[in-house]
């Protein structure tokens, strides 16, 4: 079974390689002369573009990042969570002024829940609780610090996965921080400080969707005559944005922008955003070293998309080349490190508890981790 799996992978990885390669060579392609309603959807005319990087000197970048750990005990569930924001302020051109906003090392924020609650709804809260302090963290590090860019490790909209719950608690601290969301929104507009998110390992086929829509058409070109040498419906199906992407681009180049979402009041967490916010966020891919995955940048305008897009890239571009191997800004690594928290500190947390209450520790623990026949 193992060999019917290697011969499998090894059959599609080629014919991978040989549609990227196909649609590299003809990477100059005008996105022209599309059908009305592909047309509507694409914000630029090339699948790529050269990105330059700009001399950070001057500019004030912030990082944001959290880190969380949670647990289902016998009686209780315990969540705790913390987020720093790291600015790094270029004064001169050999290495960044860093400071940290609350502090370098903040508590994290404790958070014990009492009342039924499956699994899967404990583990929305757990998110939701880390989200929200990273966006608390973020407006008020806006009011303490100016800047000219500030990147959240992760997506500028929620997820899915965050409304998955059932439960009514966990429905409210939701539209919660939903309301936290847009409140960052109007912050960064208000004070023309660029919001980006930075995620680095997008699963996502925004991108793929675009080309998929764009190659019936194109295939009328003589340029990519080629790829009709290939069963290219079924490669797509087997690609997401960043595996191809990571074939297609070469360091130093974006993908072109696209809206967040198509359609966006049917999409599963941007429709209970305000409908104002909809066509202001965007995203777009960027590689920034020869050896990672490009990574998914997504920003909020209301103005000029490409204009912002060309900026951030220019930005994130010069924070991310240090290790060709790891093509992440350097702020955001900084944050990371900082922000995370490990399984010891909610033991820590359990211990304190179970000493407050009268219990032995152990006597928390639900009955599978107690393990006591080895």
């Amino acid at each position: 079974m193992l060999d019917t799996i290697a011969e499998r992978v090894i059959q599609i990885e080629k014919e991978k390689e040989i549609f990227s390669r196909i649609l590299k060579e003809s990477k100059d392609i005008k996105l022209d002369n599309l059908t009305a309603s592909i047309q509507d959807n694409l914000l630029e005319k090339k699948f790529a573009k050269r990105v330059y990087p700009t001399d950070l000197f001057g500019l004030k970048t912030i990082g944001i990042d959290g880190g969380s750990v949670s647990h289902t005990f016998h009686i209780l569930d315990i969540a705790i969570a913390r987020a720093v924001a790291v600015i790094f302020s270029f004064v001169d051109r050999s290495k960044p002024y860093v400071e940290y906003f609350p502090n370098e090392h903040p508590a994290p924020k404790i958070q014990v829940n009492m009342n039924p609650m499956s699994r899967s709804d404990f583990g929305a809260f757990s998110s939701i609780l880390r989200t929200k302090i990273e966006l608390e963290t973020a407006i008020e590090v806006i009011d303490s610090f100016s800047a000219d860019i500030i990147l959240l490790d992760g997506s500028i909209v929620p997820q899915p996965a965050n409304k998955k719950a059932i439960s009514h608690l966990v429905h409210n601290k939701y539209k919660n921080m939903i309301q936290t969301y847009e409140k960052l929104y109007r912050k960064c507009e208000s004070t023309g400080i660029l919001l980006v998110g930075v995620i680095k390992d997008s699963r996502g086929n925004r991108f793929m969707e675009i080309l998929s829509e764009c190659l019936p058409v194109l295939l009328e070109r003589e340029e990519l005559q080629k790829l009709l040498s290939v069963d290219y419906r079924k490669i797509l199906n087997f690609l997401n944005d960043t595996d191809f992407l990571y074939r297609f681009l070469d360091v130093n180049e974006r993908s072109l922008i696209f809206r967040y979402s198509k359609t966006p009041s049917t999409h599963p967490t941007l429709m209970d955003v305000d409908q104002e916010w909809w066509n202001a966020i965007y995203a777009f891919y960027l590689k920034t070293v020869e050896f990672d995955t490009p990574l998914r940048i997504e920003f909020l305008t209301k103005s000029d998309p490409i204009k912002i897009a060309d900026k951030v890239a220019s930005i994130i571009l010069p924070l991310s080349n240090a290790n060709p191997e790891y093509g992440i800004p350097s702020v955001i690594i900084e944050a990371d490190a900082r922000a995370k928290l490990l399984a010891v500190d909610l033991k820590i947390v359990q211990e304190e508890i179970a000493n407050k209450i009268g219990y032995p520790s152990s006597f928390l623990k639900m009955r599978r981790e107690k393990r006591i026949f080895k």
